[in-house]
């Protein structure tokens, strides 16, 4: 992966690569800042208390960001999910459903979060039963059909009924 062998750089690998799934992975009690100074902890990252506010406040969690956990909703867990993908700045972020418990305004987010990343030089592969907000910002779309993935053109992904 990015040049590294899985098995003996498995080190490095960690470093270039953040996963958002459908679980938060986020710590209950401790509340929104804790959580996302301990995941970046881990990866030897300490952001400023500045950078966080601004990540918190850009997924639209800011006036949150001393609550704990346990009161979040799944939609303000995505949320937090997607601040540390900010702060992290992966290159190379594997997304498994990244639209579920999103509203319209939290899938907004989550796209111009995808178009940014690309933009700046990193790989985003998803899953998502989401075709329309998928189309919005793939590069390239595959179908799973029947135990093979098939290639599909990003323009037809939305108006292929026929595949799903």
């Amino acid at each position: 992966m990015m040049g590294y062998d899985g098995i003996n750089d498995r080190n490095r690998v960690r470093g270039i690569l953040l996963m958002i799934a459908h679980g938060s992975y986020l710590y209950n009690e401790l509340d929104a800042v804790e959580n996302l100074r301990f995941a970046l902890a881990l990866r030897g990252l300490s952001p400023a208390a500045r950078e966080i506010k601004l990540a918190l406040d850009r997924v639209g969690i800011g006036a949150f960001s001393d609550f704990k956990i346990r009161s979040f909703s799944e939609g303000m867990k995505k949320r937090l999910s997607i601040a540390k993908a900010m702060l992290i700045r992966p290159k190379v972020l594997l997304m498994d459903e990244p639209y579920s418990s999103l509203d319209e305004r939290g899938m907004k987010i989550m796209n111009q979060f995808i178009r940014e990343s690309t933009g700046q030089g990193s790989a985003v592969l998803m899953t998502s039963h989401n075709r329309v907000q998928s189309a919005e910002v793939a590069g390239k779309a595959g179908v799973l059909l029947q135990g093979t993935l098939r290639e599909i053109a990003v323009k037809d992904l939305v108006a292929a009924h026929e595949l799903f």
